[in-house]
């Protein structure tokens, strides 16, 4: 039995992927957040590491087991990002236009 102290791999995961947002794309984020449109990634396969993810959102404010609606298509590491902007901005221009 070990003692829990070897070195652990070290991954970013996800995060690494995340690039500084602009004012317009900031903009859209606060729309979002102030609004209760939640989206989010979510793993297409269980494990640690998943190599694919939706896109899942959630509209209005939080209720115990609400339906998430979750994209048809799936995305690798570094697409999933630019689809949440676009599914924010395309929130955002529903709602204020």
């Amino acid at each position: 039995m070990g003692s829990g102290l070897a070195k652990k791999k070290s991954y970013q995961g996800l995060m690494k992927y995340v690039k500084s947002l602009t004012n317009e794309e900031q903009l859209h984020f606060n729309y979002c957040i102030n609004n209760n449109y939640r989206i989010s990634p979510k793993p297409a396969t269980k494990g640690l590491f998943p190599d694919t993810w939706f896109v899942e959102v959630r509209l209005g404010p939080y209720k115990k087991n609400e339906k998430a609606h979750i994209s048809p298509v799936s995305y690798d590491d570094k697409g999933i990002w630019p689809a949440i902007k676009k599914a924010m901005k395309f929130y955002y221009d529903k709602r204020t236009k």
